[in-house]
């Protein structure tokens, strides 16, 4: 989900049969329900025009900026572990992303919006929120449509 943070408008990636394997490798299984995530997020996602890009936690990776404002339209956000935040574009429409960096721990997510948001997840549900907490999974995303 990193990479659709960043901008990234296609995967490519081949799981089902190996070099040596007359069958689906190790991988094809838990690639399936990860490829259905992002088709939903495609409508999002593609053709979107990233605007910025930002880290918290306590390593900020070289090369990359630090979240030391809160991005406009976000009164507070608070995350309990590193997490990338992205802003984007897509068809008039701003869009915030926090994608949960560790792969091995949850994460919580604090963030209050200064007017309602759109709440969209992986799944396709969507919500109207004006803030929420939540616990996200290990390297999960949550998309906010604020604009």
């Amino acid at each position: 989900f990193v990479n659709l943070a960043y901008g990234a408008q296609a995967f490519q990636y081949w799981t089902y049969w190996g070099i040596y394997h007359a069958a689906p490798t190790a991988v094809y299984n838990p690639a399936k329900p990860v490829n259905k995530e992002l088709q939903v997020l495609a409508r999002y996602f593609y053709g979107a025009d990233v605007t910025d890009v930002w880290h918290t936690g306590g390593e900020i990776p070289v090369g990359t900026t630090a979240l030391t404002k809160m991005p406009e339209g976000v009164a507070n956000l608070v995350t309990g572990g590193p997490a990338l935040v992205s802003r984007f574009v897509n068809s008039g429409h701003t869009y915030l992303s926090v994608v949960n960096k560790d792969c091995r721990q949850k994460m919580s997510l604090s963030i209050t919006f200064d007017n309602k948001a759109t709440k969209f997840d992986h799944e396709g549900f969507k919500a109207s929120v004006t803030s929420t907490d939540t616990n996200m999974d290990p390297g999960d995303i949550v998309v906010f449509q604020i604009k």
